[in-house]
């Protein structure tokens, strides 16, 4: 967590409104908002380490 992280976290407790906290945070870089979908979510690479659901594995079944 960076300083501005830690600082923004620490503004919430403090009773700051989110708005407020969300000032302290650095603006992202055009490279930064190109990684986001529309929902805001980062992109993966189809080769990223990531579980999706077809690759968790299985739960056990208790016998």
């Amino acid at each position: 967590m960076s300083k501005a992280e830690r600082a923004a976290l620490n503004a919430l407790k403090n009773g700051a409104t989110f708005a407020e906290a969300m000032d302290m945070l650095p603006k992202p870089t055009p490279e930064q908002l190109a990684q986001l979908d529309e929902n805001g979510d980062y992109i993966l690479p189809p080769n990223s380490s990531e579980l999706n659901t077809e690759q968790r594995p299985a739960p056990r079944q208790s016998s």
